[in-house]
Protein backbone atom coordinates (compact mmCIF):
# COMPACT_ATOMS: atom_id res chain seq x y z
CA UNK A 1 0.00 0.00 0.00
CA UNK A 2 1.39 3.51 -0.99
CA UNK A 3 0.99 5.54 2.31
CA UNK A 4 1.36 9.46 1.81
CA UNK A 5 1.75 11.43 5.80
CA UNK A 6 0.66 14.85 5.58
CA UNK A 7 1.88 17.17 8.30
CA UNK A 8 -0.98 20.13 7.55
CA UNK A 9 -0.45 23.70 7.05
CA UNK A 10 -0.81 26.43 9.94
CA UNK A 11 -3.78 28.44 9.59
CA UNK A 12 -3.53 31.96 8.47
CA UNK A 13 -2.51 34.60 10.90
CA UNK A 14 -1.33 31.79 13.44
CA UNK A 15 2.14 31.71 15.15
CA UNK A 16 4.33 29.78 13.36
CA UNK A 17 7.68 28.15 14.88
CA UNK A 18 10.81 27.19 12.96
CA UNK A 19 10.05 24.06 11.18
CA UNK A 20 11.08 20.57 12.54
CA UNK A 21 10.68 16.97 11.66
CA UNK A 22 7.27 16.14 12.89
CA UNK A 23 8.55 12.94 14.90
CA UNK A 24 5.68 11.07 14.89
CA UNK A 25 5.10 11.20 11.20
CA UNK A 26 8.38 9.85 11.32
CA UNK A 27 7.76 6.70 13.47
CA UNK A 28 4.63 6.44 11.50
CA UNK A 29 7.12 6.57 8.43
CA UNK A 30 9.47 4.35 9.80
CA UNK A 31 7.17 1.34 11.10
CA UNK A 32 5.58 1.56 7.29
CA UNK A 33 8.77 1.02 5.71
CA UNK A 34 9.94 -1.60 8.37
CA UNK A 35 7.17 -3.57 7.42
CA UNK A 36 7.47 -3.02 4.02
CA UNK A 37 5.21 -0.43 2.78
CA UNK A 38 6.01 2.68 0.42
CA UNK A 39 6.03 5.77 2.15
CA UNK A 40 5.59 9.61 1.49
CA UNK A 41 5.85 12.41 3.50
CA UNK A 42 4.34 16.06 2.55
CA UNK A 43 4.97 18.57 5.36
CA UNK A 44 2.86 21.48 4.71
CA UNK A 45 4.81 23.55 7.49
CA UNK A 46 8.42 22.93 6.43
CA UNK A 47 7.67 23.38 2.67
CA UNK A 48 5.45 26.78 3.62
CA UNK A 49 2.58 24.88 1.52
CA UNK A 50 -0.85 26.27 0.79
CA UNK A 51 -3.95 24.24 0.20
CA UNK A 52 -3.68 24.97 -3.73
CA UNK A 53 0.19 24.03 -3.04
CA UNK A 54 -0.95 20.84 -1.11
CA UNK A 55 -3.28 20.02 -3.80
CA UNK A 56 -0.77 20.42 -6.23
CA UNK A 57 1.63 17.76 -4.70
CA UNK A 58 -0.95 15.25 -3.30
CA UNK A 59 -2.23 14.75 -7.62
CA UNK A 60 1.32 14.12 -8.21
CA UNK A 61 1.17 10.81 -6.59
CA UNK A 62 -0.75 7.95 -6.38
CA UNK A 63 -1.66 7.39 -2.56
CA UNK A 64 -3.47 4.22 -1.30
CA UNK A 65 -3.96 6.05 1.53
CA UNK A 66 -3.38 9.89 2.89
CA UNK A 67 -2.62 10.08 6.81
CA UNK A 68 -2.47 13.31 8.56
CA UNK A 69 -1.49 14.01 12.24
CA UNK A 70 -2.80 17.13 13.72
CA UNK A 71 -2.64 19.83 16.81
CA UNK A 72 -5.34 21.55 18.30
CA UNK A 73 -4.18 24.39 16.64
CA UNK A 74 -3.81 22.61 12.90
CA UNK A 75 -7.17 20.27 13.12
CA UNK A 76 -9.41 22.58 10.78
CA UNK A 77 -6.07 22.96 8.52
CA UNK A 78 -6.10 19.02 8.64
CA UNK A 79 -10.05 18.39 7.61
CA UNK A 80 -9.41 20.78 4.83
CA UNK A 81 -6.12 18.86 3.87
CA UNK A 82 -8.41 15.65 3.97
CA UNK A 83 -10.88 17.08 1.73
CA UNK A 84 -8.89 18.18 -0.90
CA UNK A 85 -7.07 14.70 -0.67
CA UNK A 86 -10.44 12.73 -1.22
CA UNK A 87 -11.11 15.35 -4.38
CA UNK A 88 -7.95 14.83 -5.97
CA UNK A 89 -8.09 10.92 -5.53
CA UNK A 90 -11.57 10.17 -4.70
CA UNK A 91 -10.66 6.11 -4.02
CA UNK A 92 -7.87 7.43 -1.28
CA UNK A 93 -8.35 5.94 2.08
CA UNK A 94 -8.05 8.19 4.54
CA UNK A 95 -6.58 9.07 8.40
CA UNK A 96 -6.34 11.49 10.87
CA UNK A 97 -4.10 11.14 14.02
CA UNK A 98 -2.81 13.33 16.96
CA UNK A 99 -3.40 14.89 19.88
CA UNK A 100 -6.53 16.53 18.79
CA UNK A 101 -8.47 13.75 17.47
CA UNK A 102 -7.34 10.73 20.50
CA UNK A 103 -10.13 12.82 22.24
CA UNK A 104 -12.25 14.31 19.59
CA UNK A 105 -12.27 11.32 17.32
CA UNK A 106 -16.40 10.76 16.82
CA UNK A 107 -16.56 14.45 16.45
CA UNK A 108 -13.93 14.58 13.62
CA UNK A 109 -15.86 11.66 11.28
CA UNK A 110 -19.04 13.72 11.90
CA UNK A 111 -17.79 17.34 10.92
CA UNK A 112 -15.51 15.58 7.60
CA UNK A 113 -17.39 13.09 5.86
CA UNK A 114 -14.61 12.44 3.99
CA UNK A 115 -12.45 11.49 7.00
CA UNK A 116 -12.37 7.81 6.89
CA UNK A 117 -11.12 6.95 10.23
CA UNK A 118 -9.09 8.04 13.37
CA UNK A 119 -5.82 6.55 15.07
CA UNK A 120 -6.25 7.78 18.78
CA UNK A 121 -3.43 7.91 21.08
CA UNK A 122 0.17 5.91 20.01
CA UNK A 123 -0.49 5.08 16.22
CA UNK A 124 2.96 3.19 15.48
CA UNK A 125 1.07 -0.24 16.39
CA UNK A 126 -1.98 0.57 15.04
CA UNK A 127 -1.24 1.80 11.65
CA UNK A 128 0.32 -0.85 10.83
CA UNK A 129 -2.33 -3.37 11.62
CA UNK A 130 -4.65 -1.33 9.96
CA UNK A 131 -2.81 -1.56 6.63
CA UNK A 132 -2.37 -4.74 7.21
CA UNK A 133 -5.74 -5.49 7.31
CA UNK A 134 -7.39 -3.21 4.61
CA UNK A 135 -4.83 -4.55 2.17
CA UNK A 136 -6.10 -8.08 2.64
CA UNK A 137 -9.49 -7.00 2.54
CA UNK A 138 -10.60 -6.87 6.39
CA UNK A 139 -12.50 -4.44 8.10
CA UNK A 140 -11.63 -2.49 11.33
CA UNK A 141 -13.30 -4.29 14.15
CA UNK A 142 -10.67 -5.69 15.94
CA UNK A 143 -8.16 -2.95 15.40
CA UNK A 144 -7.80 -1.62 18.71
CA UNK A 145 -7.13 2.54 18.98
CA UNK A 146 -9.27 3.14 15.90
CA UNK A 147 -12.33 4.88 15.27
CA UNK A 148 -14.63 5.02 11.75
CA UNK A 149 -17.72 4.38 10.40
CA UNK A 150 -19.67 1.33 9.75
CA UNK A 151 -22.28 2.30 8.30
CA UNK A 152 -24.32 5.26 9.59
CA UNK A 153 -22.33 4.21 12.88
CA UNK A 154 -19.59 5.48 14.50
CA UNK A 155 -17.42 2.97 16.15
CA UNK A 156 -15.02 3.65 18.75
CA UNK A 157 -12.88 0.73 19.32
CA UNK A 158 -11.53 -0.08 22.64
CA UNK A 159 -7.94 1.80 23.44
CA UNK A 160 -4.71 0.30 22.46
CA UNK A 161 -1.96 -0.21 25.46
CA UNK A 162 0.61 2.22 25.09
CA UNK A 163 4.22 0.85 23.65
CA UNK A 164 6.26 -0.04 26.58
CA UNK A 165 9.72 -0.81 25.68
CA UNK A 166 9.80 2.10 22.81
CA UNK A 167 13.53 0.75 21.77
CA UNK A 168 11.50 -1.26 19.98
CA UNK A 169 10.42 0.98 17.54
CA UNK A 170 12.89 1.81 14.51
CA UNK A 171 14.33 5.45 14.68
CA UNK A 172 12.33 8.05 12.59
CA UNK A 173 12.88 7.99 8.70
CA UNK A 174 14.38 11.31 8.48
CA UNK A 175 15.27 10.83 5.35
CA UNK A 176 11.94 11.45 3.81
CA UNK A 177 11.90 15.33 4.73
CA UNK A 178 13.78 17.58 2.45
Amino acid sequence: MQVTLVNPPYPKGAHQHPPFTPLGLGYLAAVLEKNKHKVDVIDCQASHLTYEDFRNEISKRKPDMVGLTSTTLTYKSALEVIRIAKQVHPNCITVIGGCHVSFWDKNALKECPELDFVVRKEGEITIVEVVERLEAGKDLDRVLGVTYRKGEEIVQNPDRPYIKDLDSLPFPSHNLWP
